[in-house]
């Protein structure tokens, strides 16, 4: 070899020696690197590191190196084990470290770590710290621990149980770069939870390693995802300090968007504190939501001067709360709420003393006009207790009301409601147009005392209303429910079933009421006026008019004084049938006033049987009846007897057809009953014609005096 360089051109010699020099230096270089990253070696220096924090670290033996582009030490299967623990903290299916070429003389510099396929979990020790705390206060030692420049994290995992909760971030991505004094970084990943179909995080900004924790000056996130098969993203932006267990965050903002209802949310908390016992702090936060389902748009505001809250406990001096909702067919609705707040794991939520106001804004007549103060208890959603005092339409009022299990109970009382301006006033409300709740049907049975001093109607009010409420998913039941109604008493019941149709049942015994405002209510109809008492036994099914008229059965008793039967002119009557001229004036409505009125019936699929008697001021007369009346059809089919005053034959007539127009007619068979021969029964009808005139004569003159 020596004669072969010596004899050999200059060029080739000085190839030769550069290759052998380069060979030298790479065996060289190797035999280093293997040096400072046998397995001895790393377990040795790995020890001294993780010396006091109650961590070990192992990998496989079968360690890969190479040497470019740069020294590179590769680990697989490494695991990060707490002592006395089986299963590992981290593990890393690969593990690439590459080192700065003066590492292989000097102090270890890692110019690149990448980690792959990395498995992690974060949580809270028994003692409540994070499980990494301890890591992240190691000290040196003897040895000094390597400097970090780029770090790379690539297809991995990270698992967090806090607060009772599994979270965990998948596909993560991370890169950290140097950047001056600091480092830059850029993180990717998802975040699957039952509450939402998809979520991808991204965040990028500034991370600054101090000796007691990690400074992320201008932390900018935006994510995105779907939740219900609906499309949201949103961005969040901090500053963030973690130190000693501690974690601030400043300036917080983070913005929501979502097609679900075209919601918008818009958060900002000056200050943020996470302290080391667990306990976040909250001051100074507001947050903004805007929401359109259906037909309404809702628009909240809710802020906060301190909130704070650990995972047993959460309490706040004062939540303010401002609600505004509103349609193209409703007016808008403002609510605004005050009060502290306190929630505790084992009993719940407390709410000791709220302020609560409400208004739908309409100028013509406000309605839902109300202050309120109170307190609301929530141990879960099953068992709670609220009771508020204060004006409902400017008004007194009061209710109490509280569920254990699925009874719920309460009282509530009004000084006066104002019924028609809930009303549509291009429609006339009917019974017909409720709807049996629905949250009656999640086994829930209610009982309320309802207490209601004066309820105004259209044209009529309605006082002194004591009623009790008895409701669940098969029966909403009124009993006893009594008022002053109709300037008399009132007391009784009403029964409605949830069946298809629904079912009910009206039981009423009245006293002393105006009788013409009632049977307009009940009948449409409202052809009787006067004074008197009313008993009422009456069902049927369906709700509506329509739909319960055919078909509905009971009992109805009138007991009538003073009053007029309209529609019918007995006077005009008598001097038809007795062919004088009728003497009614022009647009005059026939009525015949009468003292007394009894009326029995029995109603059986919409027909009534019943029997009447009345006495007559005008002609004075007594009228007796018997007949049927088809309520559907408005179909009248009535026998008459009259007797009048000092006379002793009576005046039979028929009466058939509408009640608005009923066609009358002497009852010539009545008239007639027992005689044979045509001359007979002519004699008979002339005496009774001749008889009531002179009956009408002598009824009109003293009338007259």
């Amino acid at each position: 070899m020596q004669t072969f360089l010596k004899h050999a051109p200059r060029w080739v010699a000085l190839l030769s020696y550069t290759v052998l020099a380069l060979v030298l230096a790479y065996v060289g270089a190797y035999a280093t690197l293997y040096r400072v990253s046998d397995v001895h070696t790393l377990n040795q220096r790995a020890a001294t590191v993780l010396q006091g924090t109650g961590y070990s670290v192992s990998f496989d033996a079968d360690i890969g190196r190479h040497l470019f582009p740069r020294p590179t030490i590769v680990l697989r299967n490494v695991q990060l084990r707490a002592n006395q623990q089986n299963a590992p903290d981290l593990t890393v299916a690969e593990m690439k470290i590459g080192i700065a070429w003066q590492s292989l003389w000097g102090d270890v510099v890692v110019e690149k770590l990448v980690l792959d396929q990395a498995q992690g979990k974060l949580y809270r020790t028994n003692q409540g710290k994070w499980n990494v705390s301890a890591l992240m206060q190691a000290k040196q030692g003897d040895a000094p621990l390597p400097s970090f420049n780029r770090i790379l994290v690539e297809r991995s995992q990270l698992g967090v149980h806090y607060y009772n909760q599994d979270w965990t971030l998948q596909d993560i991505s991370l890169q950290l770069m140097p950047d001056g004094d600091t480092h830059r970084y850029h993180l990717n990943a998802n975040i699957p939870a039952l509450f939402w179909d998809a979520f991808n995080v991204q965040a990028a900004g500034k991370l600054q390693i101090t000796p007691d924790g990690l400074l992320l000056p201008d932390l900018a996130a935006q994510f995105s995802g779907k939740e219900r098969g609906y499309d949201f993203v949103g961005t969040l932006h901090s500053a963030v300090q973690v130190q000693q267990e501690k974690l601030l965050a400043k300036q917080n903002r983070i913005m929501l968007d979502s097609k679900h209802y075209q919601t918008h949310i818009n958060t900002t908390i000056e200050q943020l504190l996470h302290q080391q016992n667990g306990e976040w702090e909250s001051k100074n936060g507001a947050m903004v939501l805007s929401a359109n389902p259906d037909e309404w748009r809702y628009q909240a505001t809710l802020k906060w001067a301190q909130l704070d809250w650990s995972e047993q406990r959460a309490r706040s001096q004062e939540l303010n709360l401002n609600l505004n909702a509103s349609s193209l067919q409703q007016e808008p609705i403002t609510l605004t709420a005050y009060s502290d707040m306190d929630w505790n794991r084992a009993s719940g939520w407390s709410f000791p003393k709220f302020k609560l106001m409400t208004l739908q804004e309409n100028p013509s007549k406000p309605r839902f006009v109300s202050e309120w103060e109170g307190s609301l208890h929530i141990q879960s959603p099953k068992h709670w207790q609220a009771q508020a005092q204060g004006l409902f339409d400017r008004q007194p009022a009061s209710w109490v009301l509280q569920r254990n299990d699925a009874n719920v109970q309460g009282s509530v009382n009004l000084a006066k409601l104002q019924l028609r301006q809930y009303l549509n006033p291009d429609k006339e409300w009917q019974l017909g147009d409720w709807r049996y709740p629905d949250w009656l049907q999640d086994n829930i049975s209610l009982n309320v005392q309802v207490n209601l001093d004066d309820l105004e109607l259209d044209g009529a009010s309605v006082n002194n209303i004591r009623s009790t409420v008895q409701a669940d998913a098969e029966r909403v039941a009124i009993d006893p429910m009594s008022a002053d109604v109709y300037n008399g008493k009132s007391a009784g019941s009403l029964h409605i079933l949830n069946r298809q149709p629904m079912e009910w049942e009206l039981n009423q015994s009245a006293q002393n009421i105006e009788v013409q405002p009632l049977l307009q209510d009940l009948f449409q109809y409202s052809r009787f006026s006067g004074k008197g008492n009313v008993d009422l036994s009456l069902r049927g099914q369906g709700l509506h008019y329509r739909d319960w008229l055919p078909n509905f059965s009971g009992s109805l008793q009138l007991d009538i004084q003073d009053g007029e039967w309209q529609g019918i002119n007995f006077s005009q009557l008598a001097k038809k049938i007795s062919g004088e001229p009728q003497l009614l004036a022009n647009n005059e409505t026939p009525k015949t006033p009468f003292s007394h009125f009894q009326l029995h019936t029995k109603i059986e699929q919409g027909v009534s049987k019943h029997q009447s008697q009345a006495t007559l001021l005008r002609p004075a007369a007594t009228v007796q009846g018997q007949g049927e009346y088809h309520f559907q059809q408005n179909q009248l089919d009535e026998d008459l007897l009259i007797v009048g005053e000092g006379s002793q034959t009576p005046l039979p007539l028929h009466i058939r057809g509408k009640l608005d127009e009923p066609e009358i007619s002497l009852n010539y068979q009545q008239m007639t009953s027992g005689l044979k021969t045509p001359q007979e029964k002519q004699q008979a009808v002339s005496d009774t014609l001749k008889k009531q005139w002179q009956w009408l004569l002598q009824s009109n003159q003293k009338n007259k005096e």
